[in-house]
């Protein structure tokens, strides 16, 4: 019943909040990096990874983005996952489908230099795609390697004990993906891909858990709560945020159904969170979870990866080349408020079978409109997607809906605009 107050509260009011992401390009005339992790150890110090059909790109910034320097990781292949344990100690992964095709590198210098960064050799050099990398010290990590031949797919975990010198086989199966892996300690561990893994042993063996969604990322907070971030069959660009309270045994869907595939998940603590995911979709909660409101990034291109040093400062990485930047949490401040959504409009109203609705958006953007009932439920969406700059107009026709109480709500970014309706 609360979360259904919370709901209707939300649907009433108009939230003119909107957010302040800041470009940052570190190839000026380059659009086609896609870049798929970003890791920032402080306010100043950060490096992202990605690639294009020609080779990874790899990017080191000391002065919080303002610029990046380009660093020589490898020759072929793309770089998916990026982690550091200190200012010099880091890992890049990476891969893709040919024989000795399996990347991963160590810095112990921050990546400068021509041999700031050396191969190791996690997966035994074989084909496929190392995903994820994540280590809890300078010496203790693991890593996973996916492998689809297209007739059949395995993943692999490996650790190491020595910083990546030697990497260990732990244990892997048939049939399939994972994405993404955290541990809280040398015993503790989590992987999200296909299903939810658990282990308590270091990742030598693994407790699998039906999730019902595809896991892009997974966010940990401590050995109980657990979020993780995804979408309903990795084919429908239909988001997903599931969270569990009990180490991964149950999880509940927190929201789902009307936003795009998520693809990364990131809290500063136990309220602040912020979820990025395809068509420029940046969400964020205040209250752990309870409520998650849209932040405005200003692009459309797919994000894959966020990054907070604190509840101000943050990076987030995409598709296109996209870098973003924030150093207040992606809040505007009240001198900051860009051009707001143009008065809704609803006619005829009262209606009988069908209403016009009409408004205008002063820029293009991602937009959403959706008709609810006088307790809370959607009965209809009209429109979820890009809409241009400029006047628009959506036709509702209620067909054998009851007569009585509508909203219609309107909804760009993280601006709302909420109309009343009344059916006769």
């Amino acid at each position: 019943m609360k979360k259904l107050t919370i709901f209707i509260l939300m649907i009433l009011a108009a939230n003119l909040t909107l957010a302040q992401w800041i470009k940052q390009n570190p190839v000026p005339g380059n659009s086609d990096i896609r870049f798929n992790n970003i890791f920032f150890h402080d306010q100043n110090l950060g490096w992202v990874v990605g690639g294009t059909i020609n080779g990874n790109s790899c990017y080191l910034t000391t002065d919080g983005g303002n610029s990046w320097d380009w660093m020589l990781v490898w020759n072929e292949g793309m770089a998916t996952g990026v982690h550091f344990t200190d200012e010099n100690n880091g890992w890049i992964c990476g891969g893709g489908y040919g024989v000795n095709s399996i990347k991963m590198c160590h810095t112990s210098n921050g990546g400068v230099g021509l041999e700031g960064w050396l191969p190791q050799y996690a997966g035994n050099n074989g084909p496929g795609d190392l995903k994820s990398v994540f280590f809890i010290d300078s010496l203790t990590g693991w890593t996973v390697l996916n492998f689809n031949s297209g007739m059949g797919s395995w993943y692999k975990f490996y650790k190491t004990n020595d910083g990546g010198n030697d990497w260990t086989y732990l244990y892997g199966n048939d049939g399939g993906w994972y994405n993404d892996i955290h541990f809280i300690n040398d015993s503790t561990g989590f992987s999200v891909g296909i299903g939810f893994l658990r282990s308590y042993d270091g990742g030598t063996t693994w407790d699998w858990i039906e999730i019902d969604m595809w896991g892009n990322a997974l966010e940990v907070i401590d050995e109980n709560t657990i979020w993780i971030a995804g979408e309903n069959d990795y084919q429908t660009n239909v988001g997903i945020i599931k969270s569990s309270n009990d180490g991964g045994t149950t999880w509940t869907k927190i929201i789902g159904d009307t936003i795009p595939a998520m693809n990364d998940i990131k809290f500063i603590g136990p309220n602040l969170g912020w979820a990025v995911g395809n068509e420029g979709t940046i969400l964020h909660t205040t209250d752990g979870g309870e409520i998650w409101e849209y932040q405005e990034s200003g692009t459309t291109a797919d994000l894959f990866s966020v990054s907070f040093v604190d509840e101000n400062h943050g990076w987030i990485c995409g598709d296109s080349s996209i870098i973003l930047h924030t150093n207040n949490g992606g809040l505007v401040g009240l001198n900051e408020m860009p051009e707001k959504l143009v008065s809704l409009s609803v006619s005829p109203n009262p209606f009988s079978q069908y209403a016009v609705i009409g408004f205008y958006l002063p820029y293009t953007a991602h937009a959403s409109i959706q008709i609810f009932n006088a307790m809370g439920a959607k009965v209809a969406e009209l429109h979820y997607g890009q809409l241009p700059a400029g006047q628009q107009q959506f036709t509702w026709h209620a067909g054998d809906l009851p007569k009585g109480l509508y909203f219609c709500r309107v909804r760009m970014g993280n601006e709302s605009t909420t109309q009343k309706l009344i059916k006769y």
